[in-house]
């Protein structure tokens, strides 16, 4: 996430809460400083919204870090 959004979305995300995020990028994982071993990444723009979500399951959650 780009230091610009993080202010932004800090307080939204947290490790084990479910959230819908709209309008975001795909794009390939690449270059030195990766943050994920998937060949994908999602990143945030500025029309990114994140909103709370019901618990959809209690299995492992996908951890971005």
């Amino acid at each position: 996430m780009k230091k610009q959004h993080l202010k932004r979305y800090e307080n939204h995300l947290s490790v084990g809460s479910w959230k819908l995020i709209e309008e975001f990028n795909v794009s390939n994982s690449i270059g030195q400083y990766r943050t994920t071993k998937h060949c994908y990444r999602i990143s945030f723009v500025k029309d990114t919204i994140v909103s709370n979500s019901v618990t959809v399951s209690n299995s492992d959650f996908l951890d971005l870090v």
